[in-house]
């Protein structure tokens, strides 16, 4: 009887709450989100407004100050995202995790093929030569 080996999680996200705080009011704009992720794909759909840029900001934790984002579990491999550093996040952001945003003209140059910017992206955030 042969074994397969249990996947390895890359990315576990459990119960991520995002609220922002504006004149004295608080608003969830995620609640209760939950996944985890080996090396497989994972796509976050909805309508507009339902939070998804808002996840993958907080992965990457590039809210403003005025976010509070919370999480039972929040790792990206044996890194916990809610208590690493800035230098670490830095490290990380672009060279190990990334994200395209959905509007297109704030993501991506329209006058430069797709292929071009993402290794310029690339070659951002990795020593090697073109």
């Amino acid at each position: 009887m042969s074994h397969t080996a249990m996947p390895q999680i890359k990315l576990a996200v459990e119960d991520l709450r995002v609220e922002f705080s504006h004149a004295g009011k608080v608003t969830a704009a995620v609640r209760d989100v939950s996944f985890s992720l080996g090396r497989e794909k994972l796509a976050i759909v909805g309508e507009s407004g339902s939070g998804k840029s808002t996840v993958g900001r907080s992965l990457l934790r590039l809210h403003p100050a005025t976010a509070r984002v919370t999480a039972k579990t929040l790792r990206f491999g044996d890194i916990d995202l809610l208590e690493c550093s800035e230098k670490q996040m830095q490290s990380i952001r672009g060279r190990r995790m990334s994200m395209i945003m959905q509007d297109p003209k704030y993501s991506l140059n329209p006058v430069i093929k797709v292929g071009e910017q993402i290794a310029e992206a690339y070659l951002a955030h990795h020593r090697v030569s073109k």
